[in-house]
């Protein structure tokens, strides 16, 4: 829990500093760690990647999650459609409803800096609460909902599909899974737990 919390904090501070500097120049690669430091993340992913640990089993497939602040949940089914329901015990209105693809560790990192490279995520910036001091990786995910319908008061809202891109920690504690994702629109996060 208490990565977690660590993770929570550092995502909401690189989410306030990556929208304030919106727009401005960004250093060049090489130019960024000029300050004679050397920052050994990457080397801590790499030992981590290559060591024998047990890697958690990131698996979407019909599984239900409810998020912890309220009765929402999120079902996944028929290998790739998801149903956002806006309480778990009305699931007859008030839903997102469509596809989704989810990327793990190294693709999701990839996804994220090239493909949804608008949102000005970098690799060093998602290491930073990935790997903790200790050289623990954690398990790195991007969900994308491709939302394709909207039903409130039994009626369609969406007049154009569009997108919802999260990024976060996938975690098990005592089998219990968790993620733990920033939705990439908002900036808000939202914490769910397997049913």
């Amino acid at each position: 829990m208490k990565s977690i919390k660590k993770f929570v904090a550092i995502t909401a501070i690189v989410m306030i500093i990556s929208i304030l500097f919106c727009g401005c120049a960004l250093l060049e690669d090489d130019d960024r760690n000029d300050n004679g430091k050397d920052d050994d993340r990457d080397d801590r992913v790499e030992t981590q990647e290559d060591s024998d640990d047990d890697r958690v089993t990131v698996d979407l497939s019909d599984t239900e999650w409810l998020l912890t602040i309220d009765p929402s949940c999120m079902v996944f089914e028929n290998g790739r459609d998801f149903r956002f329901y806006r309480d778990d015990d009305v699931r007859d209105d008030y839903y997102f409803e469509g596809t989704y693809d989810l990327y793990v560790d190294e693709d999701a990192i990839e996804f994220v800096t090239e493909d949804l490279k608008e949102y000005d995520l970098t690799e060093e910036e998602i290491n930073r609460f990935r790997i903790h001091d200790d050289g623990t990786v954690l398990t790195f995910v991007c969900l994308v909902l491709h939302n394709e319908s909207l039903i409130i008061d039994g009626e369609e809202n969406v007049d154009q599909p569009y997108d919802t891109p999260y990024y976060g920690i996938w975690s098990t504690d005592d089998g219990d899974d968790t993620m733990t994702l920033v939705n990439m629109n908002t900036a808000s996060i939202e914490e769910y737990k397997k049913k």
